[in-house]
């Protein structure tokens, strides 16, 4: 079965990494070592179905850490994703951003957004209504 994501339910997180690889036709990436970095233990013998949110959310960042893009887009990264977590998306977030990648994240989040952000834009009803830089408070 495929998840809600695009992943195989039946397949472990390094089989699902290993898999988008191949239907990425990417041959630099690492997949071992991305789960590693994402707090994931590449040997782990669960299948994705016997993940937890929070883990299947760490896979998910994983993924998109494929193919060494230059612009990433999140949406609620931080979902699922306990203290913890959170604290480990926030600093590779900005390890990305320190090497020169452009990082786009859709989130209602509002202290993590103030964590990582460089701009926000507030949007209401598909527009942009308000732009705030880095460590102003969004407003509700």
């Amino acid at each position: 079965a495929i998840s809600e994501y695009g992943l195989l339910e039946d397949k472990t997180g390094l089989e699902n990494l290993n898999l988008l690889k191949v239907l990425n036709d990417d041959q630099s990436s690492q997949a071992e070592a991305i789960l590693q970095r994402v707090g994931l233990d590449p040997a782990n013998p669960l299948k994705l179905k016997e993940y937890s949110l929070g883990m299947r959310q760490r896979l998910l960042i994983a993924a998109a850490l494929l193919g060494d893009k230059q612009i990433l887009l999140f949406d609620e990264p931080t979902n699922a994703l306990d203290e913890d977590g959170q604290d480990f998306l926030a600093q590779l977030l900005l390890e990305l951003k320190d090497q020169g990648k452009t990082i786009l994240v859709s989130s209602h989040d509002k202290d993590f957004l103030n964590q990582v952000a460089d701009h926000i834009f507030v949007y209401s009803e598909g527009k942009i209504v308000k732009e705030l830089e880095q460590d102003h408070e969004v407003e509700a």
